[in-house]
């Protein structure tokens, strides 16, 4: 019998002191010790499994050959195992990306330091986590929607891209997970959003547009670009959103808007798109009327999804009339109570 074996077999058959002895020497012996660690995994005695998958973590990133392994025991029976083989992959790190779908599968588990390890693991994982995640937004379980849209809020990267397909879901509540994620992220989500503004599905440039207008000043750049989209609906989304933000924001902010709306006007390609600039100039000059001389109020914006539509109200056909402030479209149609922000129910 060699000498990891030997230690193995102590973690298992020793007193608490002699397992501790094992432990530390394991975890000394590094990726030496991992070949053994992992035939341990698939051990009948679940204390066994549990204490090499602990192990495993603690050697961290030289542990990477037993990802195969720690993934499977994801979905062991015992709890104590499942939360072990998840605090592995997340002192491995980005090389447990294989275990990308257990990990996520694992943010459903009954068990809240399971739910609470893999989602250390995914966003240690990064980018190629993101992409399962935004699936996980399709989960008819509220709790795991909520858990993977904490998940992405930590991989700040990418998410915003991910997150703005999300709002083309057919699902409700993930659409309003989204937006809200989004919208966490403020200022970093407005080049994503500005790009949704393009997308092909109707609801996901309708919610990239409400949630660009929550996120208010910071995004009047990213927004003005798109006056010169080759796509006339994105160029009068954009009129849109800009009238919108300019009409809840100080008067510096209202001027500049309408100079850019200005511009944008002169160079309307289509008698509707002209128009629809038209009735964004008027909101705005509306918005400013008899108060050109006050004292400029605090920026202000909405800091939760409370002012988010239940069905977006930007329309979709380049047809149709957009509803502005002091415009004739119809407003939006929020939720007629009051209540927390989405994320304030988030349990690990």
């Amino acid at each position: 019998m060699d000498r990891t074996t030997a230690l193995v077999q102590a973690l298992r058959e020793g007193n608490s002191r002699t397992r501790r002895a094992a432990h530390e020497e394991l975890v000394r012996l590094g990726d030496a010790a991992v070949p053994v660690l992992r035939e341990a995994l698939g051990s009948t005695d679940w204390r066994l499994r549990s204490r090499a998958a602990q192990v495993l973590g603690e050697i961290g990133l030289e542990a990477a050959p037993a990802v195969g392994a720690l993934r499977s025991a994801l979905d062991d029976a015992q709890v104590e195992v499942r939360w072990r083989a998840a605090q592995a992959l997340s002192a491995i790190g980005a090389h447990s990306a294989p275990a990308v779908h257990e990990l996520v599968r694992a943010l459903g588990d009954e068990d809240s330091r399971v739910r609470a390890a893999a989602v250390r693991a995914l966003t240690r994982i990064g980018e190629p986590a993101a992409g399962a995640l935004v699936e996980t937004l399709r989960s008819r379980d509220h709790r795991v929607r909520s858990v993977a849209v904490k998940a992405l809020c930590l991989i700040p990267s990418s998410a915003p891209r991910y997150l703005v397909t999300a709002l083309a879901s057919q699902d409700e509540g993930v659409r309003q997970a989204a937006a809200g994620t989004l919208l966490k992220f403020g200022e970093a989500a407005t080049d994503a959003l500005v790009e949704g503004l393009s997308a092909d599905d109707a609801e996901a440039r309708r919610w990239a547009a409400w949630v660009l207008v929550e996120i208010g000043a910071p995004a009047v750049d990213a927004v003005s670009r798109s006056l010169d989209n080759a796509r006339p609906h994105t160029r009068m989304l954009a009129a849109w959103v800009l009238a919108e933000v300019a009409s809840r924001q100080p008067i510096p902010l209202l001027r500049t808007t309408l100079s850019l709306l200005q511009r944008a006007a002169k160079r309307s390609r289509r008698p509707e798109e002209a128009a629809e600039h038209a009735r964004a100039i008027e909101s705005i000059e509306h918005a400013t009327k008899g108060i050109k001389n006050l004292p400029i109020p605090a920026t202000q914006r909405v800091a939760d999804t409370r002012s988010l539509p239940r069905t977006a109200s930007p329309p979709t056909q380049e047809s149709d009339t957009l509803p502005l402030p002091g415009g004739s479209g119809e407003g939006p149609s929020p939720p007629s109570e009051p209540r927390a922000p989405w994320w304030a129910s988030i349990r690990f």
